[in-house]
């Protein structure tokens, strides 16, 4: 609409304490301007292994792990991907009429 992409966002997160709230309110949302430079970047996160303290993190990882019965080998895999917006005031709040 207006040369505006409009794509619904539902999801919602679980809290610790169990209940869950959702991301974006009915009504609401985030407008952001596609095609800047330098705004958004991922960071990855070094994984959950001692070999991992104090190293810069990869995209993902993943480690074979050998059963202490030796009848077989797991593969362990883990990314701990952080999205970042370098320029937040370019993402503004929207509100719906409806």
């Amino acid at each position: 609409f207006g040369g505006i992409v409009f794509e619904e966002y539902n999801a919602t997160v679980t809290l610790s304490t169990g209940a869950t709230e959702t991301l974006i309110p009915a009504g609401e949302g985030i407008a952001f301007p596609l095609g800047t430079t330098d705004t958004f970047v991922t960071y990855g996160a070094p994984a959950n292994l001692v070999e991992t303290v104090n190293t810069v993190g990869l995209p993902i990882y993943a480690r074979q792990i050998a059963r202490p019965d030796g009848s077989a080998i797991d593969v362990k895999t883990e990314a701990s991907i952080l999205p970042v917006n370098k320029r937040p005031r370019l993402a503004v709040r929207i509100f719906s009429s409806n």
